[in-house]
């Protein structure tokens, strides 16, 4: 897995969730509509977190090819810091920090 591959991922959206976001709880709506609402809103988040553990394990795949390493509790540190500063920006911004961060540490353990 190189940075182009996961790049044409994020631009093709193979990392986001297919399914419709389900609307609010309405109050005229039957206890029945609303249980299906909750239901269709568990296997959105559902679907969403398995779609980040996919990327979240292509970008490991990734780290590890580029640095020619297999930690994943140092590569889970890293990512989890890229996320938090690059999510807001999408899955792009999660990689690109991702990226700066790899390099800077291939410059240091050179």
């Amino acid at each position: 897995m190189n940075y182009t591959e996961l790049t044409k991922k994020i631009y093709n959206k193979e990392y986001e969730t297919k399914l419709p976001y389900p609307m609010y709880e309405d109050k005229k709506k039957t206890e029945d509509e609303i249980i299906k609402d909750r239901e269709k809103l568990k296997a959105y988040y559902e679907d969403d977190r398995r779609l980040r553990q996919e990327f979240e394990k292509d970008c490991y795949v990734y780290a590890s090819e580029k640095l020619a390493i297999s930690n994943y509790p140092a590569f889970k540190f890293v990512f989890d810091e890229a996320y938090e500063v690059g999510h807001s920006e999408g899955y792009l911004g999660v990689l690109n920090y991702l990226d700066n961060y790899l390099d800077m540490i291939k410059r240091y353990i050179k």
